[in-house]
């Protein structure tokens, strides 16, 4: 049992190697395109409190 824990918090630590606030270019374009405050000037109505929900 013990040596299943420490597997797991390995593999836990492992998957946490990632650079803070490094993002994929997708994500980027995904990001800009929901603080996109043109897209809601122009659709009001698909808008909730400056934030696109389409």
């Amino acid at each position: 049992m013990k040596k299943f824990l420490l597997l797991l918090i390995i593999v836990a630590i492992a998957s946490c190697s990632v650079e803070v606030g490094k993002v994929s270019p997708e994500r980027k374009k995904l990001y800009d395109h929901n603080n996109n405050q043109e897209f809601c000037e122009k659709n009001p109505d698909k808008c909730v409190n400056g934030i696109p929900w389409m």
